[in-house]
């Protein structure tokens, strides 16, 4: 079964504590629709949901999916407005092709999205010094390396990962 991945995450606001939830994929959409929305049962909703599992099994593209669930959250008015993080903004040449989601903050119950070479950049900056090892400084040689135009976005992407993987960080790659 396919992820689906959304070319840009959908900001919503659902659930009984009413975060925003940056939806990246069609399994989250999905999930979304069928477990947590506030307008359940609406033609557009029933849409949504049905192009969001025929992604999952591989009969449409993500996009079909993002553009249903943008629509169904309109229609549910859950659709947020949420701030770019700027670093990602800035790195519109070095996109990762596939998100990176890690844990952050002290408890490890925040999530965040790295869209781009940039975004691993800045989360290498803000690493704890106690815990950069040899794994990190490669790291860091070749997520600067691509943005030097030596390494590839998608080297950059796989080193970033596998050290968040080793960190205990990564979020379902």
């Amino acid at each position: 079964m396919q992820k689906g991945w959304f070319d840009r995450p959908i900001p919503v606001i659902v659930g009984t504590v009413r975060t925003v939830h940056r939806v990246s994929n069609a399994r989250e959409a999905a999930h979304l629709l069928i477990n947590r929305w506030p307008r359940q049962g609406t033609a557009v909703h029933v849409r949504a949901r049905t192009v969001c599992l025929a992604v999952l099994h591989g009969e449409q593209q993500p996009n079909a999916a993002r553009e249903a669930f943008v629509e169904a959250a309109r229609e549910a008015e859950v659709l947020a407005r949420v701030t770019v993080d700027i670093s990602d903004a800035m790195d519109g040449g070095l996109p990762f092709d596939v998100p990176v989601r890690i844990r952050t903050g002290i408890s490890g119950a925040s999530s965040r999205l790295v869209t781009s070479v940039q975004g691993a950049a800045d989360i290498l900056i803000d690493w704890p010094q106690s815990r950069r090892g040899a794994a990190y400084h490669a790291t860091r040689d070749i997520v600067e390396g691509a943005i030097d135009g030596q390494t590839t976005p998608a080297e950059a992407r796989e080193a970033f990962a596998a050290l968040s993987d080793d960190e205990n960080i990564l979020l379902e790659d």
